[in-house]
């Protein structure tokens, strides 16, 4: 009744039951099992029918068992033999399917299988692991190791089909990376943790490294024994190039910020070049680096080597032999990066070619300027030789090297200028920051704070706070372009500095792994301030430019200069429009020819071809019949000068065709104009003659009058002093009055003498410098007493205390004295004289002299500088002269380059004004930028 009641609940049961015995042969090995019982649910999962195999062996049943992959025997008989109990999943050849089946021993020689038909969801599983990008496997330890599932994807990552891992248990020790198979046998037998990503190396069938991150499932049985393992690899090759490529390249940045700070510290070029080797090379972002330096001879002088044996100090005797590598010559030929890929072709007698050939060569000479120091050689993975950022890193430091041996060289000629050179050099430096990837300080290099006013205080802060709010949302786009994409980006905005406001500053980033796997970005910023100052300036020129370009009545054009003496138009103004009657596009891109046709579009480029030549503007009349009908024009011709060359011509030409035919009826006007002109300047030569002959007279006369006359003046004065005898009141009258008459005459002499040698040309300008406060200081000393005698109140003010002028001394003096003399003369008692003079916004001093006196009337002031020429006859009876004062006065100013004026109301009193030109004026043409 008991073993009915349990053969119905196995009957019940939808696991497949069987309960075998185990057959061993001679040697005790097992070799076949027999079927000692069944249940239904075995033959529907099987197919076999149980009365039909029940006390028969397997390979009586299934012959084709022991063709099948997995040897069920031997695993079976070892469960029957030992009494372990384990689970498999497993598929079976002679019955096609695949089976879950977990197997126990309940005696020795005895076992029983309880399984399940997963046929379905194995395929299921195989269909999406063929599909899957990542690599998919199952490897069994038990009963014989290997793999019982690859997915297809093995072929791509690894270039070895499923069926050469089948074949091949050892398979993956086989072609495991010889750095990685230490870890991965330790994998293998349980010593890492299977919770964790392994990434490990393989050798893919072509030969190339791939890198693989894989995650195992591990499968014991009941005695904790590894029995299987199922996992997933994924191709991270690419992740890893890109990580090994940013780690070196971090590495580098590193190599190159010790340098900089090296170079700023260091002043002996032997130890600069030699520090500079060990700093490039401790951080391994290059295997290698030497230098070579020149003498003035452009012999090696001075090398310095890291990562070498003795290999280098081969070269260097080579060197001081004068024998150069290949990659040294190259390089001293050129200024760009030369690069050795294949040292063992290309460097056949250099004594470093049996570098390793994973490595690759970059040389660039040392040059500063004009001046080449020498050259510099670094060694990287051959992988990065033609990286552009690996070429732009290595510029910077041979820039920054060959910079600093150009200071270092300017020091040793002027050692007492050290210290402000050193200054000079760390003022050049750009400004560099490090962020995470939300833009939080993480690193400031030292020149922080001394350009943009903030140091370390900033660290942990956001380096988009401190940026003109309208830029922010700009500046933090172009940074998360870079997170996003990897890729260098530039950006441009305002920063508050502290002191100074809002600067303009333009950034440069890039982004990195760190070795952690952590994103940070490196920012090179310059302060960019004066260019946008000259970039907003330029801009205003150009509207300006524009305005006047299309604002103006004359007709404007702009030719474009091209090669082989052509000429192309590129715009027109309104007026050149209309006038013409060619629209914008009908010119545009046209040439003379094209646009005027052969013959006189070649006259016209034979006059723009005369402009370039001679690279200054032109002047020249042309005929041409346009859409507007024909017409005369006076034509301008200014190139626009770049670089030495003309590139542009701007043209501007007045319709002077009105004029023309105006000119033509005046022609008969003119030739009798002309025949008239003629006897005119017959008769005005015959009186510039007498003009003259007069003016010699008055001047010869004037001297022979003076002569005389100093002997009056000087014996009157004597006999004033009684040196001869004391003389009564009546004596002292008539020969003071003689005295007094006589100092009158001479200066009526002096000025007519003055003006008839200003006539004749015969007085010349001696120009020295000289401070005119003190011309206004001895003015003061005579006129003293004649104000004193007036009761006048004379002032003297000056707003600068320097008036320096280059100007003739006695003619200055003289026009002052004349100025202030007319104005003592025509201001009555108690009046007010006074001279005033400032430096004006047109760079010439400005001299006032004005007085409280009679004033002159308006008519009269347009003439009252000519010779002769006094208010009224009865100015004169009243106040005496011949008016010569302010005739001369006119001519000494005008021979200086300056203008004189009078402003004046009758009985106000007369204001009387002069400049002087403080420098001469300079005319010149500049070429537009």
């Amino acid at each position: 009744m008991k073993i009915h009641s349990i053969k119905s609940f196995l009957d019940r049961i939808s696991e497949g039951y069987a309960y075998h015995r185990i057959i061993l042969d001679e040697s005790e090995t097992p070799c076949d099992y027999e079927f000692l019982d069944v249940n239904s649910a075995f033959e529907e999962l099987t197919g076999l029918n149980g009365s039909e195999i029940i006390g028969k062996k397997i390979t009586e049943i299934l012959p084709d068992i022991r063709n099948d992959v997995f040897d069920w025997i031997e695993f079976y008989g070892k469960i029957a033999l030992s009494g372990e109990e384990t689970e498999i999943k497993q598929y079976s050849k002679p019955l096609d399917r695949w089976y879950r089946v977990n197997v126990y021993s309940p005696e020795k020689y005895y076992f029983v299988t309880l399984f399940t038909d997963i046929s379905k969801d194995e395929e299921r599983f195989r269909r999406l692991a063929d599909n899957s990008q990542d690599l998919i496997y199952r490897y069994e330890f038990i009963p014989t190791p290997g793999f019982v599932y690859v997915n297809q994807t093995s072929t791509s990552i690894v270039g070895y089909t499923p069926e050469e891992h089948y074949n091949n248990p050892n398979l993956p020790i086989d072609i495991i990376h010889p750095k990685d198979k230490k870890t991965f046998e330790k994998y293998v037998q349980g010593l890492l943790p299977f919770d964790k990503p392994l990434e490990l190396r393989y050798i893919h069938k072509n030969g190339q490294v791939v890198w693989i991150e894989q995650k195992s499932i591990p499968f014991y049985d009941s005695s904790g024994s590894l029995v299987a393992l199922e996992g997933i690899g994924r191709d991270i090759t690419q992740k890893k190039q890109i990580e090994e490529r940013d780690n070196h390249l971090q590495k580098v940045i590193m190599g190159i910020r010790n340098v900089n700070q090296l170079i700023v510290k260091e002043s002996n070029p032997d130890e600069l070049i030699q520090k500079a080797c060990d700093n490039l090379t401790e951080t391994l972002g290059y295997y290698t680096a030497w230098i070579a330096l020149f003498d003035e001879k452009q012999d090696v002088s001075l090398t310095a080597s890291s990562g070498f044996n003795s290999e280098f100090e081969i070269l260097t005797k080579q060197l001081e032999n004068g024998n150069h590598p290949y990659c040294m010559q190259e390089a001293l030929r050129s200024d760009v990066i030369i690069i050795i890929d294949s040292p063992l072709e290309k460097c056949i007698n250099c004594p470093l070619k049996s570098e390793s050939s994973e490595r690759a060569a970059l040389c660039c000479r040392l040059q500063h300027n004009s001046h080449i120091f020498g050259v510099i050689s670094v060694s990287v993975p051959k992988k990065y030789a033609y990286l552009e950022r690996e070429h732009d890193m290595f510029k910077e430091v041979v820039g920054d090297i060959a910079f600093a041996l150009y200071n270092k060289e300017i020091e040793e000629e002027k050692k007492q200028q050290e210290e402000h050179l050193l200054l000079m050099t760390r003022n050049m430096n750009d400004v560099v920051i490090e962020t995470d990837i939300d833009g939080n300080y993480t690193y400031i290099s030292p020149s922080h704070k001394r350009i943009l006013g903030r140091g370390d205080e900033l660290l942990g802060q956001n380096c988009f706070s401190k940026l003109h709010p309208e830029d922010q949302e700009s500046a933090k786009e172009a940074f998360q372009k870079i997170v996003e994409t990897c890729k260098d980006n530039k950006a441009e905005y305002r920063y508050l500095h502290p002191d100074k406001g809002y600067i303009w500053l333009e950034s440069i980033g890039t982004s990195y792994l760190k070795r952690n796997g952590e994103m940070s970005i490196l920012i090179n910023i310059r302060d960019i301030t004066e260019r946008k100052m000259a970039e907003d300036q330029a801009k205003n020129i150009a509207q300006e430019y524009e305005t006047v370009f299309q604002g103006t009545q004359d007709s404007m054009f702009l030719v474009q200069v091209l090669e082989n003496d052509e000429f192309q138009y590129i715009r027109t103004n309104k007026a050149h429009q209309e006038s013409t009657g060619f629209s914008l596009e009908e010119v545009r891109g046209k040439t003379p020819q094209e646009l005027l046709g052969k013959k006189k579009g070649d006259l016209v480029c034979a006059n723009y071809a005369r402009c370039v030549e001679s690279k200054v503007p032109i002047f020249y009349e042309e005929f041409l019949t346009l859409p507007a009908g024909k017409k005369v024009w006076m034509t301008t011709l200014t190139p626009i000068i770049r670089d030495n060359d003309v590139r542009y011509i701007v043209g501007s030409s007045q319709d002077i065709t009105g004029r023309k035919l105006a000119e033509k009826g005046l022609q008969k006007a003119n030739k009798k104009l002309k025949e008239t002109m003629i006897k005119a300047n017959k008769m005005a030569l015959q009186a510039r003659s007498a003009n003259k002959i007069k003016s010699e007279f008055l001047a010869n006369t004037s001297h022979e009058l003076r002569t005389p006359l100093n002997s009056v003046i000087g014996f009157s004065e004597i006999l004033l002093e009684e040196n001869m005898g004391d003389l009564n009141d009546t004596q002292k009258k008539y020969v003071s009055n003689i005295s007094k008459s006589g100092k009158h005459l001479l200066e009526i002499i002096n000025e007519i003498l003055d003006l008839s040698r200003i006539e004749s040309g015969k007085i010349e300008i001696h120009r020295e410098k000289f401070d005119l406060n003190k011309v206004f200081e001895e003015i003061r000393e005579v006129m003293t007493s004649q104000a004193a005698a007036k009761s006048i109140d004379l002032q003297i003010t000056s707003n600068e205390n320097n008036l320096t002028v280059f100007a003739d001394r006695r003619m200055i003096k003289q026009i002052i004295f004349n100025l202030v003399d007319n104005a003592m003369k025509f201001t009555p008692q108690n009046g007010n004289v006074s001279i005033t003079a400032k430096i004006s916004n047109e760079n010439k001093i400005l001299v006032s002299v004005s007085d409280t006196g009679i004033g002159i009337p308006e008519n009269k002031i347009e003439e009252i500088f000519d010779p002769f020429i006094q208010v009224d006859g009865s100015t004169k009876r009243s106040y005496g002269g011949i008016g010569l004062g302010l005739s001369i006065v006119k001519k000494y100013v005008e021979m200086h380059g300056g203008d004189v004026w009078v402003e004046s109301k009758i009985g106000e009193g007369s204001i009387f004004m002069f400049t002087l030109p403080i420098k001469q004026k300079v005319i010149c043409f500049e070429s537009l930028p």
